[in-house]
């Protein structure tokens, strides 16, 4: 198979069909807390930095507390005087269900984003197929890419791919030992000999000419 920089004057199109698949889900129920009617109320009064609590007891399994803070004043003067109410309201947990065609369009856009992400733009798109399922209180949706690409050419690389080459080299120098720089040390053909040969070459042959 011939690619890209070969030597010579024309490079044959081999066209393959390849797939892409990605799917998303999330559940179209949401948990909200709703007030049952029952609350309490506790007070705390602070007097300089003096605090006390009137405390109850607050039997609630599920409750949400609302604080409200009063002061005592007479015209510009306000007493070191601080009433606090922490309001207990009972609640009970509620399934609301979520817009589905909202929830929809949510999850078309993650999944065009993660398709845009791996797909080559060389690509040729030949066929999208959407698909929608509901299992219980879960939503899925799935998108299935029928694209079309020439594998004898060198086309420019996904974003995933090329984290995916890269995160290799990276590896791959982590755990290559370091070239001596002391010349005795080196490979016999290290590339940095040569120059140095070509050097010393020089300098003596400068040597005989100053003599």
């Amino acid at each position: 198979m011939l690619l890209n920089g070969a030597n010579t004057k024309s490079i044959p199109e081999v066209w393959a069909s390849t797939f892409y698949e990605v799917s998303k889900s999330a559940s179209y129920e949401d948990v909200e807390k709703e007030k049952t009617g029952e609350r309490k109320k506790v007070y705390s009064i602070s007097f300089y930095d003096k605090n006390y609590t009137i405390r109850r007891n607050i039997n609630y399994n599920n409750y949400v507390i609302e604080n409200k803070e009063h002061k005592l004043s007479i015209g510009d003067y306000t007493f070191p005087l601080k009433i606090k109410v922490s309001t207990f309201y009972e609640t009970k947990n509620v399934k609301v269900k979520k817009d589905k065609e909202k929830l929809k369009k949510e999850l078309s856009e993650n999944v065009l984003k993660e398709l845009e992400y791996i797909i080559p733009a060389s690509a040729r798109i030949v066929k999208v197929d959407h698909d929608y399922k509901v299992n219980k209180n879960i939503l899925e949706y799935r998108v299935t890419v029928q694209a079309s690409e020439n594998i004898a050419k060198l086309y420019p690389l996904s974003k995933s791919e090329a984290e995916q080459i890269i995160k290799q080299q990276n590896n791959s120098t982590d755990t290559e030992e370091p070239i001596p720089s002391n010349p005795e040390k080196r490979p016999i053909n290290d590339i940095r000999n040569e120059f140095e040969d070509k050097n010393n070459s020089k300098e003596q042959n400068d040597t005989k000419d100053e003599n």
